[in-house]
C-alpha cells in the first residue's frame, strides 16, 4: 500500500513489466528535471512520505508536493497514446472515449466492426487497442486485435465483454 498524501492528486506509481517497462520508466525518469526526478525517486521507489522528501532534499512539503504534482503531469504527458476503441454499444462507447480523454490519451479512432477496426487502425497506428469481444457484425474483437498485429507489431490491448461468465468458464461461443 502506497502512504497517502494531503495532496492525493499528487500520487505517483511506477510500474514495470519485464524490460519493456523497465526501459519505459527509465526514460520516463531520465525526462524529468534532477530536482524532480530525486522527489519521484524517494517518493515513490523508496516509499517516503512527501514530508520525509522534503526534510531529506531541504525543502518544505509544500514544495515537494508541488515538484510531485509536476512530475506526475509530465510523466501523464509522456504516456500519452493513441487509442483505438473497438465497440458497438454506441453508449458503451461514448463512456470509454470519455474516459479515455479524461485520461489524457487520444481515440483515434472507434469501431463497431472487424473491418472497420482494421482500417481504422492502418490508418492510424494505435499505441493500445480497447475492444470488445462481440461485435456488431457478430465478428470477433479478438480476431480484429490479431488482424491488427498479424504484421509482427505487438499493441497493448484491453478486452472487455458482456460476457464475463463465457469468458470465465472458457466457451469458445459468444
Amino acid at each position: 500500500r502506497r502512504h497517502a498524501s494531503a495532496d492525493s492528486d499528487n500520487v505517483i506509481r511506477l510500474h514495470g513489466r519485464g524490460d519493456r517497462g523497465a526501459e519505459n520508466s527509465e526514460r520516463v525518469l531520465s525526462s524529468l528535471p534532477e530536482e524532480q526526478r530525486q522527489a519521484v525517486l524517494l517518493y515513490a521507489l523508496e516509499d517516503f512520505t512527501p514530508a520525509e522528501v522534503a526534510e531529506i532534499l531541504g525543502r518544505s512539503p509544500a514544495y515537494v508536493n508541488e515538484l510531485l504534482g509536476q512530475a506526475k503531469a509530465r510523466i501523464a504527458r509522456s504516456l500519452r497514446t493513441r487509442v483505438l476503441l473497438i465497440e458497438d454499444d454506441p453508449l458503451v462507447a461514448l463512456l470509454l472515449e470519455d474516459m479515455i480523454g479524461e485520461m489524457g490519451h487520444e481515440v483515434m479512432g472507434d469501431a463497431a466492426t472487424r473491418e472497420e477496426a482494421v482500417h481504422t487502425a492502418r490508418a492510424g497506428h494505435p499505441g493500445l487497442i480497447i475492444t470488445d469481444i462481440v461485435l456488431a457484425d457478430r465478428s470477433s474483437g479478438l480476431d480484429a486485435v490479431a488482424d491488427i498485429c498479424g504484421s509482427g507489431r505487438a499493441i497493448p490491448t484491453v478486452v472487455l465483454t458482456g460476457y464475463p461468465d463465457r469468458v470465465r468458464k472458457g466457451s469458445k461461443k459468444f
